[in-house]
Order: structure tokens, then C-alpha cells, then sequence
């Protein structure tokens, strides 16, 4: 809008302000005062449309746009890449750019494939869908921490499921170039997992207690009787993924004696019931359970330790037994109708352990896609709640969609 034309509606809209001010110390408003109040606000509002329309535009910018011009998306399907970490884009570019197609299908194909059931519950299958082959390497770091650790480095190549074909070799490099990262984001990994390692326990587990677990807060006036502070296997189990998703096991990159440690220390606090929880109190149990059953799922599918199969095979039968058979949800104990914090956890638990080979989870997923019908809310049930007929969060949406995809 020009200036004069400006100034012209200013004016406008002062003249009308006084009018106003004189129509109210007058008698005009004295009978019919309710019809006259009404007809006053309505061509108040209208000239105060107008003059936002003439100012800011009949419309919104954003309304009926459209996004138009060229988008650029580096993706890294590489075997291969540079030891070398460029920091510039340009460079991470042109990197991307001259990778070789990787050995496995697209992505939305791979997706597909995972994610279709074989027909029954059976032990890791021989040819995980859309894997890709990866050998193990001779790469330098700390050595095999038992006998049993060293006769694991003779087996035959292992199958790396295509979900995490990005942490292996020049693949994670290349990934990490494509995604935004840097030397700099590498070399704080690096750090932040040498750290990790040396809060390892000599037995391989990592305290909770010792950094702040169990130390008593009251949330909405619910005490947990200092809940944490013996989640000594969930904490481990959340440090083992860390080191995975940096692509070191214990038969491959620089901390194999670390994982090697954590991952038989889980497996040897084990229940009889399958449980991975170890010690951890009643309000914890499930949870510690979920973060360890990940971790050891993760583990197998990146190396096809078979050792770690029957511990994974009876990690999965406690998840399962943990459900409800009617609402589909987790919480603390078998029967209970389930809340969405806890079914995250059980939900990722079996998407790892699809992604190990494992399978026959058709009926649990079933019930998990009921119960998370039953906290959802929301004009398209996009919404959720931690519990049904309770008000939804952001959290909580959050984790439920996150269940759904």
C-alpha cells in the first residue's frame, strides 16, 4: 500500500473512532441498545477488515502457495568412501555425488520388505530381507576380551540387515557426510563414546545409581520410591546402543572389548522368564527390559552371533507375555492395560528383533495398533494420551506415531 493511500485509511479510521465515541455519549443507544450494540460491533469489525486487507494483503502469503524451484537431496549409497572427513558441503557434495550404488534395493522397497512377516515366530532366519553382505574387518582397537570373543573374528561373513547397512565400513562415513555431518560431529562421538567406555564397570555393566539414578522426584504428586536407581541393565543396554549405532560390536571397530563385556553382562543377568531386567525395581522393570532386549537385537543383527540368539529368542517370549491380551498395551506388570510410554519401548522391541530375522509377531502388532487406538484423540485420532480417556500430550503423540510408522 503507497503512503497516500495510507495516510487516506488512517484518517478513515480516526474519523470513525470519534463517531463512535460521539453515537456512545449520546442517546442514540438508550432503546434497542442490544440490535444497535450489535449493528455498531459488526461495522466496527468490517472496517477494521478492510483496512488489514489493504495493509497486509486480501490473503496470507501462504495460503495457496506453492514450494517451487530446485531442491537438492545427497543421498550416500556407498560400500566405500574416504577415511578422510570433509568439512565443506561442497566437498561432502561431490563425494555423495561419485559413490557407487549400494548392494541393496531402494529404500521404500527395503521398507516394504522388512516389515512383511515371515509365517511363523522361528529363530533368525538365514537371509535377513534386503540384506547387505559385510566382512568383518581387521580393523585396530582393543582386543577380544575372552577366548570366546577371539574364535568369534574366524566365522563367515556376516549379513547386515539394510537398516543398518549405514554403520558399517565407508558406508557410516559417507552416511554421515550426506546428513550433515562433519569431522567435528565424528570427533565428538568418538570422545563422547571413549567416555562411555570408561564408565564401564570391570564386569561390563554401567551404573545407574553411580550417575544419578534413583534419586527421588515428585511428578505430579506420584512418589517412585526412588525407582532407577538399580537400572544398572537398561543403562547398560542404552550405552551398548550407542556404541552400535557407531557401528562397534564386540567382533568389529574400536571398542570390541567394551561391547563384548556390556553384551555378555546382559545375557548373564538374564531371568528365567526371559526377562532382561535384572534388578530393577517394579516401576522400571519393563523398561530396563525393552532398553537391553534393543541393544541385544541390534547386536545380532549386526554381527549373527548365533551365541546371542537364544537369549534374544527368550527376551521376546517375556515382551510378548507382558502384553495385554484384550487392550494390546504394556506398563509395569502382565494384566496391566498399558500405557504409551511403556508400549514404545515393547514396540521398538520387536521391530529390532524383525530386523535380526526374527518373526511371527503379527498378532502382538495386532493388539499394539488396538491399544494405540485407545489413546488416540484428535479430529483424525493423530492425537494420544498415556492412558485412554486421558487428555493427549506432545510426548505421548509423539511416541505413538513413532509406534505407528
Amino acid at each position: 500500500m503507497t503512503g497516500g493511500t495510507a495516510v487516506v485509511w488512517a484518517c478513515l479510521t480516526a474519523a470513525a473512532a470519534v463517531a463512535v465515541g460521539v453515537v456512545i455519549r449520546t442517546r442514540w443507544l438508550q432503546s434497542h441498545t442490544l440490535l444497535k450494540c450489535v449493528a455498531l460491533s459488526l461495522g466496527l469489525h468490517a472496517m477494521l477488515a478492510i483496512v488489514c486487507a489493504f495493509v497486509g494483503g486480501w490473503r496470507p502469503a501462504s495460503w495457496g502457495a506453492r514450494d517451487e524451484g530446485p531442491i537438492t537431496m545427497v543421498v550416500a549409497l556407498a560400500d566405500e568412501a574416504s577415511d578422510a572427513m570433509p568439512v565443506a558441503d561442497a566437498e561432502a557434495t561431490e563425494v555423495a555425488e561419485t559413490l557407487p550404488p549400494a548392494p541393496s534395493v531402494p529404500l521404500l522397497a527395503a521398507v516394504d520388505a522388512e516389515i512383511a512377516p515371515p509365517a511363523d515366530h522361528v529363530p533368525l532366519l538365514d537371509s535377513p530381507p534386503e540384506a547387505a553382505a559385510v566382512e568383518p574387518s581387521d580393523a585396530q582397537g582393543e582386543a577380544s576380551a575372552t577366548p570366546a570373543a577371539d574364535a568369534l573374528a574366524t566365522v563367515a561373513p556376516v549379513v547386515v540387515p539394510a537398516t543398518y547397512a549405514d554403520r558399517v565400513g565407508g558406508r557410516r562415513i559417507a552416511a554421515a557426510l550426506a546428513r550433515g555431518g562433519s569431522e567435528a560431529t565424528e570427533q565428538a562421538v568418538d570422545k563422547a563414546l571413549a567416555w562411555l567406555a570408561a564408565a564401564q564397570a570391570a564386569d561390563g555393566h554401567w551404573s545407574a545409581a553411580g550417575h544419578g539414578g534413583g534419586v527421588e522426584r515428585s511428578v505430579h504428586g506420584h512418589h517412585r520410591q526412588g525407582a532407577g536407581a538399580k537400572s544398572d541393565q537398561g543403562v547398560s543396554g542404552l550405552a551398548l546402543l550407542a556404541f552400535l549405532g557407531a557401528g562397534h560390536t564386540h567382533r568389529d571397530g574400536g571398542h570390541q572389548a567394551t561391547v563384548d563385556r556390556g553384551i555378555r553382562r546382559l545375557v548373564a543377568a538374564q531371568r528365567a522368564d526371559g526377562s532382561l531386567a535384572g534388578d530393577a525395581e517394579f516401576f522400571a522393570a519393563l523398561y530396563c527390559h525393552g532398553m537391553a532386549t534393543i541393544a541385544l537385537g541390534e547386536c545380532l543383527a549386526l554381527t549373527g552371533d548365533a551365541s546371542l540368539r537364544p537369549a534374544l529368542d527368550r527376551a521376546v517370549a517375556h515382551t510378548l507375555a507382558m502384553q495385554h491380551p484384550h487392550t494390546g498395551g504394556w506398563r509395569y506388570a502382565a494384566g496391566d492395560r498399558g500405557d504409551t510410554s511403556q508400549c514404545g519401548w515393547q514396540v521398538m522391541v520387536l521391530a529390532t528383533a524383525r530386523n535380526a530375522g526374527f518373526g511371527g509377531f503379527e498378532p502382538a502388532e495386532a493388539r499394539a495398533r488396538l491399544f494405540l487406538q485407545g489413546v488416540s484423540s484428535g479430529a483424525t485420532g493423530g492425537l494420544a494420551a498415556y492412558r485412554s480417556g486421558e487428555r493427549p500430550s506432545m510426548a505421548m503423540t509423539a511416541e505413538a506415531l513413532f509406534c505407528r510408522l
